[in-house]
């Protein structure tokens, strides 16, 4: 298989994907005909972090169950054929990867889902943007607006970096800060803004400047 011209649609396609891309992988045929572990590289407790493929016009519910039997115990990174990401991300998937752009990008998507982050391949981070940079008006935007401003300084800088796709070890490399005060900072945004995680109080903040334009 070409990796560049041929998107992983089988277990042992996306173990050749993912060890031509650098990572090591094994099938897991209990969770599924696509599903593969990239074993020991959890950040802290060097769990396994699982890649599915997911077909054009497949069964999107069954990556969300799988995404749902897994929470708590693995980091489910969705390699898809599909066109929009939005529903894996509210189910809880670590991230999405466009099946056409894998063979660049599993490495360091696999990586951020290691670290707890969230890994968008280029098309779904502009299809994300796309539909989340309509800028909100009248009250909600005031609101937003009065959040934002609640926030410190320092907070504002964890979130821009954040929310431009600065993993929490550049951030704290970025600003001189060791990566739990950046989780710190976060979860102190997220209280601040009223919502749950990164990609929501990432939005929140794209909306914003995209009012300012």
């Amino acid at each position: 298989m070409s990796c560049e011209s041929e998107h992983p649609s089988s277990a042992d396609e996306l173990h050749t994907a993912l060890t031509r891309a650098g990572v090591g992988a094994e099938p897991a045929p209990q969770l599924g005909e696509a599903v593969v572990r990239v074993p020991g590289v959890r950040d802290g407790d060097g769990g396994d972090v699982v890649v599915a493929y997911e077909p054009h016009g497949g069964d999107r519910d069954a990556t969300l169950a799988l995404v749902s039997e897994l929470r708590g115990t693995a980091p489910v990174l969705v390699v898809s054929e599909q066109e929009c990401p939005l529903s894996l991300l509210t189910g809880g998937a670590a991230g999405a990867v466009r099946a056409g752009e894998a063979a660049a990008h599993l490495r360091w998507a696999v990586g951020f889902a290691a670290a707890g982050e969230t890994a968008l391949s280029p098309y779904y981070a502009a299809s994300v943007a796309d539909r989340w940079l309509r800028p909100v008006r009248g009250e909600q935007a005031r609101q937003r607006t009065l959040r934002l401003q609640a926030l410190t300084c320092r907070e504002r800088e964890v979130l821009e970096l954040a929310a431009d796709g600065m993993p929490n070890r550049d951030v704290a490399r970025r600003l001189h800060i060791c990566d739990d005060t950046v989780k710190d900072h976060l979860r102190a945004v997220y209280r601040k803004m009223g919502v749950r995680n990164r990609l929501q109080a990432a939005r929140c903040l794209w909306e914003s400047r995209a009012a300012t334009v």
